[in-house]
Parts: structure tokens; C-alpha cells; sequence
């Protein structure tokens, strides 16, 4: 091989392996650990106690249940007899067959009030279940703060993933399969007391076979449940793909991205596909095998049976009374069985739930404790040391320190990445600190009521939050009851009234999903407007015209600047024109304060913040 040659097989090695480390970080493994495995434990009285005011309902549901149970074998006593029936002569035939019809049409009559009642009373007391839980596990989510959704197992997917399926499925505890389990334990009991009346030595021999049946079923359920609960975990990492790709469709078409979002999507289907073909071939084994004792433990019955009835110790009635019988508790042993994998999914999605519901917040907005902001507004940070729990290695702030004056304009500038939005998330105690005091009129805020701190401070963010409703709607999350005029005169202070009066509909006009319907001036307005209806002490800007065009900008600032007269504000810009009349311009660098001081101070220091002016004007 030539130097040249050389040469050119080391780069492409190289290019190999670049790919092969590229579609390695593309596609993150799935952790088999024993700690992801174990399940959060949730007992079944828990369960039980929420379903407390339909215990009338479950109770008269298992009576049902019990009813319908005891059918079975009492079917396999008459199914008997006129077998026999058929074997008698004609006369005997005639007089009796009508009688056993008979049996069997009330019997069919009976099961069919029976399932009625069943299915009606277990599936009012599941469905008031679920409701009891999507409502608990959603009033949890939105209780959480927000370290709670940085991480991993609570993206937005995966959380409405438990709300719409984890809860249905938790009715496989309590649920109609409540019911099928007493039904399966009457017939099982009513059986064998039918069998060992009717023949004791061919139901001991029958008995015989079943711990090897027994065995085979269960070694279905266990399998099903460790391979189920992997390709869940799979599953769920495709299906944040395609959460994602679906709700920023528009993205994904502006850069021609279909196909590399089709393939990644594609790659992380292989894994639930690879384990769903192991589940499929070790349950199609398993079940193999339990269908070959099954028909081995007929064929001993029938050989057994009939040696019985040659040596005159049964007679041909109570053989196939003690077969039937048997077949029939085989039958619900069958179905009990049947029903562990989906005992397993409800165990998995109760404990889903659960963690959801019984996760506590550090900072706990549905607590009354803590004294009342005095509305002051002063916001002072002392000494904070701050990193995010998601990322603890990344230090954002050491020793912070930061005043800002009642009814004081503060601008916090400077690179991205600086901290400049963390001291909003700081504030508004969507994070805590690890050390240091953040002080609202000389308050720790950790001794004052979240809900009141929160009902003092305005937030206009850079990606206005609209909501699924009328514009008149999403502006009153300012005020919850609000009039007309105090929403119309809120709107009008945010240069939102024109432009809102000019819809067909008015106030009542949808705003679409995530307000596509409006632009992007339109949708900022409205969170400004919604922001003055809550007439807040404290006003929080991150960012809030730096994605509109030039147009747009000088409406919306003149908005802002009629909200900021009179009030505490902490401007967060991008656009550095917009903050030239602050009363304090802060300039953050690496998560520490460089400079501060007015815009003509800083100018005239000729620092950072004079680079970052100089830059923009070029």
C-alpha cells in the first residue's frame, strides 16, 4: 500500500468513525438499570380509598360478578345430562329435552341481567377512578416548580402520556377486571366443588397437571412485564420525536429537515421493534406450552375416564360432569392468568401516576403560608450563589449581588448565557438558591406566601404564552374575573384595543393554538395587556421585543414604556436602544455584574457595555 494510499484510508477511518460517534449521540441508550426498573410502590389500599364513594356500586358489582361466576359450573351439570339425554331412548328424549332447553334459556336470560349490572356498576366506579386521578396527577404537574420539568422522565410528552393513558389503564386494578377476577375465583371454587361431588379420583388426576399449567402462565405474565416496561421506555423517547417534530412542523419545513427527522424517528423505533419481537417469541413459546398441557391433561381425563367407567365406578354422567367442570375453573384460571400482563401495565401506570402525584416542590404555590409582600416593590439579590439542578456543575452565579429601588427601571445586559434571565427565575422563585437571600421590601422570600409574592409581579417574556381561547380570555389570566371594561382598558394600555376591535369577533376572536392566529406584535401586546390587568408592584421584561421587526418594536415599547412609569421593572434587553433612558443599566458577563450605572456613565467607562453599543450601531 502507497503513502498516498495510506493517507487515504486513515481519513476515511476517521470520517467513520465521526459518523458512527455522531449517531451514537443521536440516539442515547436505554439505561437497563436496576434503579430505572423499580417501580414507585403504590399499595392497592391507596388505590381502593379513592374509589370510597362507590363502594355501594363495587359491592354490588362483585355480587353480580359472584352470580355470574357460579353460572359456569352449573352449565357443565346441565351440558352433562343432556349429553346423556341423546343416549336414552326416544321417549325419554322427547319428555326431558325440552326441559334442559328450558335450563339453558333461563340461564342465558339470568347471565344476561347479570353482565348488565356488572359492567354497568364496575365501569362507573373505574371512570369516577380515572377522573379522581387525571385531576390529582394534573393539579400535582402544574404545582410542581420548575427544576421538576428540566428533568428527563417529565417532559411535556411524557406527562400527558400519564394523564390520557396511565390513568385509563390504573381501572385494570379496580376496574371491570375487578369484576372478571371475582368472577374467575367463583368459578374456579364452584368448579372443583362440583368435580370432587361428582368424581374425587378423576379431579385429583386432572389436578395433577395443573402446577405445570400454572407455571407456564406465569412465566408468561413475568416475561411480558420485563419486556413490557423496556419497550415502554423505548417507545417513549420515539414519541418525544415525534411530539416535538409536530409541534414545530413549521421549523421542521424551513430547514427540509423531514428526512432527518424521519430517520431519527425510524432509528429509535428499532429498539421497542427488537423487544417486541423477543416478547412475541418467548410469550408464542410459552404459550405453546401451556396449550400442550392443556390437551395432555385431556387426553389422561378421557384415558383415565373411560378406564372408570369400564370397571363400573362412575358412570358416563359424572365423568363428563368432573371433565366440564374442571375445563370450566381451567378456563378461568385461563383468564386470570390472561389478565396478568394487564395487571402488570396498571401497576406500572399507577405507579406512573403516583410519582407524579406525590412529588412535593420546594417552593409550593398552593401553600397559604407566609406573611404578605408589604407592595413596595425594592428587589434586592445578596450573595446568591446559584447553578440549576439539571445542570450542578454549571455554576450561573457566585455571590450575586443586586438592588433594585421602588419604582426603579434596572436593564440587565449582556452576552447570552450571562444570567441575565436566571435572576427572573430567581424572583419569581421558579428556582431557589443555594446560598444567599433574595429580599422583596426586606423580606426573605422564603417567608412570604408564594401566591401573594407571585400576584406582585408581572411577566412579559420574549415568546408571548397564549392560550387555547378568546383574546378576552387569555388577558384575563391577569385578573381572574375581570370585567370587560377593566380587560377593553388593559388592552388599551398595551396598544392592543385597535387592533383587537378591528376582528370581526372582537375580544371573543380564537387566538389558535399557542396564538397562531395573531403575529407576533399582536401576541406580545396581549401579554403586556394581560400584565397591566394584574397591575403588579413589580415588572419583569425578559427579552420582550427582541423577536419583532422594527415595526412592531416601536409599538410595543411604547406600550412598555406607559406599563413601566410607576412601577419596580427589570428589563432584561437584547436591543440595547431600547434601554438607554433606564434608571440602571447592569452589565453581566460570566455570571457576574462588570459594570453598572446609567447609559451616559457607562458609555463614558468605555467598557463592556460600550463594546456591546459599538457593535450593535456597526
Amino acid at each position: 500500500m502507497t503513502k498516498k494510499e495510506r493517507k487515504k484510508k486513515k481519513k476515511e477511518d476517521k470520517l467513520r468513525a465521526t459518523m458512527e460517534k455522531s449517531q451514537t449521540e443521536t440516539v442515547a441508550p436505554i439505561k437497563d438499570t436496576e434503579a430505572e426498573e423499580k417501580l414507585y410502590e403504590v399499595s392497592f389500599g391507596r388505590l381502593f380509598a379513592l374509589n370510597k364513594p362507590e363502594i355501594p356500586h363495587i359491592l354490588f358489582g362483585c355480587l353480580m360478578a359472584a352470580m355470574n361466576g357460579a353460572l359456569n359450573p352449573v352449565f357443565a351439570i346441565i351440558f352433562s345430562e343432556i349429553v346423556d339425554l341423546y343416549y336414552q331412548p326416544a321417549d325419554a328424549i322427547r319428555h326431558d329435552v325440552k326441559y334442559w332447553i328450558a335450563g339453558f334459556i333461563g340461564i342465558g336470560l339470568l347471565a344476561c341481567f347479570i353482565n348488565i349490572f356488572q359492567a354497568g356498576m364496575f365501569g362507573y366506579a373505574g371512570e369516577k377512578l380515572t377522573m379522581r386521578l387525571r385531576s390529582m396527577a394534573f393539579k400535582s404537574i402544574i404545582r410542581q416548580d420548575m427544576a421538576f420539568f428540566d428533568e428527563e422522565k417529565h417532559l411535556p410528552s411524557v406527562l400527558t402520556s400519564n394523564l390520557s393513558q396511565d390513568a385509563t389503564l390504573v381501572q385494570g386494578l379496580l376496574g371491570t377486571r375487578m369484576g372478571l377476577s371475582v368472577q374467575n375465583i367463583v368459578t374456579i371454587i364452584a368448579g372443583l366443588v362440583i368435580a370432587f361431588d361428582h368424581g374425587w379420583k378423576l379431579t385429583l388426576v386432572l389436578l395433577a397437571m395443573a402446577p405445570a399449567m400454572l407455571f407456564a402462565s406465569v412465566m408468561e405474565m413475568l416475561s411480558f412485564k420485563g419486556l413490557g416496561q423496556k419497550s415502554k421506555k423505548a417507545t417513549s423517547q420515539a414519541n418525544q420525536i415525534a411530539t416535538e417534530a409536530i409541534g414545530n412542523i413549521r421549523t421542521v419545513a424551513a430547514f427540509t429537515s423531514e428526512s432527518r427527522t424521519l430517520n431519527k424517528y425510524q432509528e429509535l423505533l428499532e429498539r421497542p421493534y427488537i423487544l417486541s419481537l423477543k416478547k412475541d417469541s418467548l410469550t408464542g413459546f410459552l404459550v405453546g406450552l401451556g396449550e400442550l398441557l392443556m390437551f395432555s391433561a385431556q387426553a389422561l381425563s378421557f384415558w383415565f375416564g373411560g378406564k372408570l367407567i369400564r370397571d363400573g365406578e362412575y358412570t358416563f354422567v359424572q365423568v363428563m360432569t368432573v371433565f366440564m367442570a374442571i375445563f370450566m375453573s381451567a378456563m378461568s384460571i385461563g383468564q386470570a392468568s390472561a389478565m396478568g400482563p394487564d395487571a402488570g401495565k396498571a401497576k406500572r401506570a399507577a405507579s406512573s401516576i403516583f410519582s407524579v402525584v406525590d412529588a412535593v416542590p420546594t417552593v409550593d404555590p398552593y401553600s397559604d403560608e407566609g406573611k404578605s409582600p408589604v407592595g413596595k416593590g425594592e428587589v434586592t439579590l445578596k450573595n446568591i450563589d446559584f447553578t440549576y439542578p439539571s445542570r450542578p456543575h454549571a455554576q450561573i452565579f457566585k455571590g450575586l449581588n443586586l438592588t433594585v429601588k421602588p419604582g426603579q427601571v434596572v436593564a440587565l445586559v449582556g452576552p447570552s448565557g450571562c444570567g441575565k434571565s436566571s435572576v427572573v427565575s430567581l424572583i419569581e422563585r421558579f428556582y431557589s438558591p443555594q446560598a444567599g437571600e433574595i429580599l422583596i421590601d426586606g423580606e426573605n422570600v422564603k417567608d412570604l406566601s408564594v401566591k401573594e409574592l407571585r400576584k406582585m409581579i408581572g411577566l412579559v417574556g420574549q415568546e408571548p404564552v397564549l392560550f387555547k381561547g378568546s383574546i378576552s380570555d387569555n388577558i384575563s389570566y391577569g385578573k381572574p374575573g375581570a370585567t370587560q371594561e377593566e380587560i377593553e382598558a388593559a388592552a388599551k394600555s398595551a396598544n392592543a384595543h385597535k387592533f383587537i376591535k378591528s376582528f370581526p369577533e372582537g375580544y371573543n376572536t380564537e387566538v389558535g393554538e399557542k396564538g397562531a392566529q395573531l403575529s407576533g406584535g399582536q401576541k406580545q401586546r396581549i401579554a403586556i395587556a394581560r400584565a397591566i390587568l394584574k397591575d403588579p408592584k413589580i415588572l419583569l421584561l425578559d427579552e420582550a421585543t427582541s423577536a419583532l421587526d422594527t415595526e412592531s418594536e416601536k409599538v410595543v415599547q411604547a406600550a412598555l414604556d406607559r406599563v413601566m412609569k410607576g412601577r419596580t421593572t427589570i428589563v432584561i434587553a437584547h436591543r440595547l436602544s431600547t434601554i438607554r433612558h433606564a434608571d440602571k443599566i447592569v452589565v453581566f458577563s460570566g455570571g457576574k455584574i462588570l459594570e453598572q450605572g446609567t447609559h451616559e456613565e457607562l458609555i463614558e467607562k468605555g467598557g463592556l457595555y460600550f463594546s456591546l453599543v459599538e457593535r450593535q450601531q456597526r
